[in-house]
């Protein structure tokens, strides 16, 4: 009989632990010694849902998102019913620059996860940069009707809003936005943006509010 301390270690709790020290490597912001785990666990089963997610987002952060957009179709494509996989997936898109793709997997999340609010934030970026302003509005106020402190929500309504030359309203929506995160650069910049647009619209009309 064998050594049990000499038999080959089980695939699945090996494949586990090696996820578990991607993870923590990963947090820590050792994206090398983390891909090398990930890549362990997919060959030790090519199913591994986390890994390939893990990894996925790990080609983002390296500045990669057509790689990580390869990584995460295969993913989705192991596992289709996963609204995880396909959240992932249209977030790489997205920062692929491929607003059509990304707004297909944006859906097939909501299908799956009605209300996920990550997925309601990519659809509403994706019919934004498809020039559907309307649509992405109504997109945001579905998820500010279901987490109405979202300052992200508030943000990209802002800037939805501005786009809409509704810069009253913008203003409000990143006001909102800041003094739920009054650290958001990005909502700064933003508001700072919708003032001067207010500013320029006021002097370019009249005192009866007519166009000079």
């Amino acid at each position: 009989m064998s050594d049990p301390a000499h038999r080959p270690t089980e695939p699945r709790p090996q494949a586990e632990a090696l996820l578990a020290e991607g993870q923590a490597l990963h947090g820590q912001g050792a994206l090398a010694a983390a891909e090398d785990r990930y890549r362990k666990v997919l060959a030790l089963d090519p199913g591994a849902l986390a890994a390939a997610l893990g990894l996925g987002l790990l080609r983002s952060q390296q500045g990669d998102p057509e790689g990580a957009a390869r990584i995460l179709a295969e993913a989705v494509a192991a596992h289709p019913r996963s609204a995880l996989a396909h959240l992932h997936l249209g977030t790489a898109l997205l920062q692929s620059q491929r607003p059509e793709e990304a707004l297909t997997h944006c859906r097939y999340a909501l299908m799956l996860q009605p209300g996920n609010a990550d997925a309601l934030l990519n659809q509403a970026a994706a019919l934004q940069t498809l020039g559907r302003a309307a649509e992405a509005l109504a997109t945001l106020d579905r998820l500010l009707a279901l987490q109405p402190e979202s300052p992200e929500a508030h943000l990209n309504r802002g800037i939805v809003l501005q786009g809409l030359q509704r810069l009253e309203d913008a203003q409000a929506s990143l006001d909102r936005a800041l003094a739920l995160n009054p650290d958001s650069a990005a909502a700064h910049l933003a508001r700072g943006n919708v003032l001067f647009a207010r500013a320029q619209q006021a002097a370019r009309t009249d005192g009866n509010g007519e166009e000079r």
